[in-house]
């Protein structure tokens, strides 16, 4: 995500606080952290938000949380492939690589338990 968007999102965080005649404080006790952390995210310094404090915010700001996700390119149902493609789509050839080979250890300890509760379950 390039910088412009974490600041779009981060001004429509401020703007939504603003209209409801809301401090940074009264916005991170409702949401369970604290004025700098909101002070950041507001900036767009804040370059992972995390999808719970997102849908933390959009609660406490009475908005809807596809508002902000939007401002990710995700929705809350595909959030967590949107943030691997995003995550992938910015590192370097080395890291990516690195990525793609921690995905194929995974998926292959997935199959290989898998297998083994398959094996349990046909023991008689």
């Amino acid at each position: 995500m390039l910088t412009d968007q974490w600041q779009a999102l981060g001004n429509l965080i401020r703007l939504a606080r603003e209209a409801k005649a809301m401090n940074q404080d009264e916005l991170g006790r409702r949401v369970g952290t604290s004025r700098p952390t909101i002070s950041l995210l507001e900036t767009g310094q804040i370059k992972f938000p995390k999808i719970p404090m997102l849908t933390a915010i959009a609660k406490a700001l009475d908005i809807p949380a596809p508002a902000l996700f939007a401002e990710l390119g995700v929705s809350p149902d595909d959030a967590a492939p949107g943030q691997l493609h995003w995550l992938a789509s910015q590192l370097d050839p080395q890291h990516l690589r690195m990525l793609i080979a921690i995905g194929h250890a995974l998926l292959q300890e997935q199959h290989d338990q898998l297998q083994m509760g398959e094996r349990r379950a046909a023991r008689p």
